[in-house]
């Protein structure tokens, strides 16, 4: 996801995006960050993120106060878990802290105020 995140922030993609995960990724001690659009050169209506397989995890070991995902004053984001292809709502997606258990304050997603601009973190979704 954090490929995708950059890929973002920097203007590579624009409009409503879609970002389907195939397989389970590792973001690492290092948190997928989705900044807000027009900070930078992020330019985007809307974000949907979803899996496109059953089973799928993001999952990673970010530093104390920080989350795996991390919405920095991203608007218009939905991270809905429901597999499009499987028929029903379904939770096919998982998004895992595994930080060892004394780092403190560990987040999974993390919705924040950007510190500078107009970006407020609005309409964001997290379901299924």
């Amino acid at each position: 996801m954090k490929l995708a995140f950059d890929a973002i922030n920097a203007g590579t993609h624009q409009c409503d995006i879609i970002i389907d995960i195939v397989s389970s990724t590792n973001e690492g001690a290092t948190p997928a960050t989705l900044n807000g659009s027009g900070t930078l050169g992020a330019h985007y209506t809307s974000v949907l993120i979803r899996p496109v397989n059953d089973g799928v995890s993001v999952f990673g070991n970010p530093a104390s106060g920080l989350g795996v995902v991390q919405l920095n004053g991203a608007s218009n984001v939905t991270i809905d878990g429901d597999n499009p292809n499987t028929p029903g709502n379904n939770r096919n997606l998982t998004i895992q802290n595994t930080a060892t258990n004394t780092t403190i304050l560990g987040q999974v997603v993390r919705i924040a105020l950007a510190t500078s601009g107009n970006n407020h973190a609005d309409n964001d979704t997290i379901k299924n």
